[in-house]
Formats: structure tokens, sequence, C-alpha cells
């Protein structure tokens, strides 16, 4: 016998499907447990940010040295700043459009205004005065306004920040020009161009109040138009922000890294006190990812309990075996006594019967069951209607009897039970074949499932 295992892909899911009962199960089974042990999980850090009363915070006080307890407050004092800066960050994060910007969600209206100052002659050198930038400037802080804000959130019907609406809005002069670009990007086609109507309404506006102060000047309104596009800078902020973000969250968990497990303990409590957020605990805690994770898990876990099982299974698995591992032709395989695969296998051996001028075989098999021993005889009825001599035997006994009483039996057949017959079995059955100088022509496989 070769020391290998043959793996039928399809038998093996087939084994699979099959327990499907078992599969669910174990799901079900892997969804709970999971699910309690994130619960557990949860319970126990609930209970660890559960406030302290004054008397025990004052026995954590105890234990510590002055130099220990000014380390553990210092320690607590930066928390609460690091912590603050990073729910003002997760917090703007949150809320702003801008944050939330990328190219497949943005309206991006650009407008460009030309401003001409003219020339201008000051005693005693007659020169250009360039004040431009200080134009643009002078729009940039009106338009930026929170008046301005309150009339686009009114022409919009947004209710958005002025923080936030601002921030969507860039007024900056054009690279050696004349020109005041304004850029305007949202998540919303409707709301890039109200805000760009109302700025444009704003600066006729206050155009007349900025020429007062600077002097007589013009301002053309030369160019607007729409885009998916956005900014780099936008980008830059946005990584800004959650580059920010994560730097905070590691120094609000290393604050306490130098402390030792005393000043530890009352650090801790420091924190769980500072927190007067009321919060209680519920199912929720309950979460969708782990009951997945279960479920999952139950279902991997079983399907490989199925698989070793098949690996590890001393029967014969598949017609495959009997095939490869011991070098025989497979006739067929019969499910439940199917007339027409009983028909394929006698004929296969009544043709090579023929051929070698053979009247005689012998059927043998290991498995001794009753319905194997009852196939046995109804196969033996077919083959004696191709005129031939059949003898069967179930078992090593009945096999070694008929090889004594029948000397002239040349050929045999194995026939052997699928998740019945042993290999151990029927590899000493092949054995005696070879040493009574036995010829195996095929096998055939009963499978009953």
């Amino acid at each position: 016998m070769k020391d290998e295992i043959i793996i039928d892909a399809k038998e093996v899911c087939h084994r699979i499907s099959k327990n499907w009962k078992l599969l669910i199960l174990a799901a079900v089974i892997g969804t709970v447990l999971i699910s309690l042990v994130g619960y557990a999980s949860a319970y126990r850090d609930y209970q660890k940010k559960q406030p302290v009363d004054e008397a025990t915070l004052e026995a954590y006080k105890s234990e510590l040295s002055e130099q220990e307890l000014e380390a553990a407050e210092q320690a607590f004092d930066t928390y609460e700043v690091y912590t603050n800066q990073y729910q003002s960050e997760l917090e703007y994060s949150k809320n702003s459009i801008l944050m939330k910007l990328g190219t497949d969600n943005v309206t991006t209206v650009e407008m460009q205004y030309y401003i001409d100052n003219h020339y201008k002659n000051v005693y005693p050198v007659i020169e250009q005065t360039n004040n431009v930038t200080d134009i643009i400037e002078a729009y940039s802080l009106q338009l930026s306004s929170d008046d301005v804000m309150d009339k686009i959130k009114e022409a919009t019907g947004t209710e958005m920040g002025s923080r936030y609406l601002r921030e969507l809005i860039s007024i900056q002069p054009v690279e050696d020009s004349q020109t005041m670009k304004i850029t305007i990007s949202t998540n919303s086609k409707e709301l890039t161009d109200g805000i760009a109507d109302t700025i444009g309404q704003e600066i006729d506006s206050f155009t007349q109040t900025i020429q007062e102060q600077y002097g007589g000047f013009d301002i053309i309104g030369t160019n607007r138009c729409e885009s998916t596009d956005i900014d780099d800078a936008v980008f830059e902020l946005q990584q800004k922000n959650i580059t920010s973000i994560t730097t905070l969250r590691t120094q609000i968990d290393s604050v306490g890294n130098d402390l030792n497990d005393a000043q530890r303990v009352y650090y801790n409590a420091l924190i769980n006190n500072a927190d007067s957020s009321e919060k209680s605990f519920g199912t929720s805690i309950i979460s969708m990812k782990n009951m997945a994770i279960g479920c999952v898990m139950g279902f991997v876990l079983s399907a490989c309990w199925i698989f070793a099982k098949y690996i590890l299974q001393k029967q014969l698995r598949n017609q495959c075996d009997l095939r490869d591992i011991y070098q025989n032709y497979t006739f067929g395989v019969v499910k439940n006594n199917q007339s027409e695969a009983l028909d394929i296998c006698v004929q296969q051996i009544s043709a090579l019967a023929i051929r070698d001028d053979e009247s005689s075989i012998g059927l043998i098999g290991t498995d001794v069951s009753k319905e194997t021993c009852e196939f046995f005889k109804e196969f033996a009825f077919e083959l004696n209607k191709e005129q031939l001599e059949v003898h069967c035997a179930c078992g090593f006994d009945e096999i070694s009897k008929m090889l004594k009483e029948n000397q002239n039996i040349n050929y045999v057949v194995l026939i052997e039970k699928k998740n019945v017959s042993t290999y151990k079995n029927i590899e000493r059955e092949v054995e005696l074949c070879e040493k009574c100088h036995l010829q195996i022509i095929g096998n055939i496989v009963i499978d009953e499932e």
C-alpha cells in the first residue's frame, strides 16, 4: 500500500454540505460564545472606568510620596489638555464638510475679478501705486465676516456653523496679476452655487466702501467656471487633521507610562472621576462585529473538524483510493443498487472474461454486512446470465475457504463498501490475492449514501 492519502475535493465538499445542521449549530454557538466574551470584556472595562469615592481616592493618595503624588497629578493635567484637544479635533473632523471632500463628491466654482487701480501721481515721484493686494485683503475680510456667513445660511438654507462654512471659501490674489480668485468647494452643487451667488452680490455691496478706503479702482468679474476639481491644499489639510488626531490619541495613551503601579492607580481614578457623564451599560455593547466573528469561527471550525475527520478516517473514503492507492481499475460505483450502474459493471467484467477465455471468476470483499452479502448474490446472478461461473466470499474466512475449494479461479473482483470497509482489511485482502497468484482485474465500490 502506498503511504499517501487521496483527497477528493468534491467528496469533501459533499460531506461538509451534508452536515449543514452541524455547521449552523456551530455558527450559532460561535456567535453566542464570542458575543459573551466581548460582553464580559466590555463589562470589565466599564467597571474599571467607574468613579471612585473620596475615601478610596484618599487611600490611593496616602500610598504615594509627595513627589509621586505631584508627578501623578501633573500627568493627569497633561491628560486633560491632550483629551480636550483630541475631542476638539474629533468634533471638527465630524462636522467639517471640508474634511470630507474628495474627488468623488466635490463641486467647485471658481470666480475671478480683475482689479484696475489706475495710475496715480505722487509728488515728487510719478509712479504706479499698486495696492491690489490690500484691496483683495479688504474684500477677504468683508466676505468672511459673520454677517456674510449669516446671509449665505439664509440664502442656501444650510444650518452649518460659520466656522465650517467659512473654510469652504478661499479668497486670494493670482500671482503676477491684478486678479482676485475666489474658490468655493462643497459636497453639493446647490450649496456651491448658492454660496457663489451670495458672494457675488456681497462683492457689489462692499465695493463702494472699499473704494472710499483705497481710492478709485474698478473691479470686473471676468470668469466663473464650475468643475469637480479639488485643490491639493484641501488634501493637505485633511492629512494634517488625521495626523493630529492620531498623534493626540498616542499621547493620551502614553501619558501615564512613566508612572509606577501605585501612581497609575491614582492617575486612573482621577481620570474616571473627571468623566462626569452618565454611562449606562446595556446590551448595545454586544457588537455586530463580535457576532460576525463568532459566526465565521464556528462555521470554519466545524468545517475543519469534518475535514480532519475525513482525513483520519480508517474506512474507505472514496473510489479513488482503490484505484490510486491499490492500483486497481474501478468498474463503477453502485449507489442504492442502481441497475444501470450494475449492468455497466457486468458488461465490463464479461468482456474481460471472454477476451482472456476465463469462465470462472471470484467476487470477494471485506464487508460482511447483510446488505453487502445481498449485493454479492444479486451481482453473481447477473454474471451467471453471461455464462460465467461466479464464486462469492465476504470476509477473510469465507475468502480463504473459497480459494481452497476452487483452485481454478484466476480472476477476482474486489467489492468494497464506502465508509465501511477499512483500509487495513483491504490491504490484507490485496496481499492474500498476491500470495495466491490471483489477478485482481478491478473493483466495485458500493455507495449507499
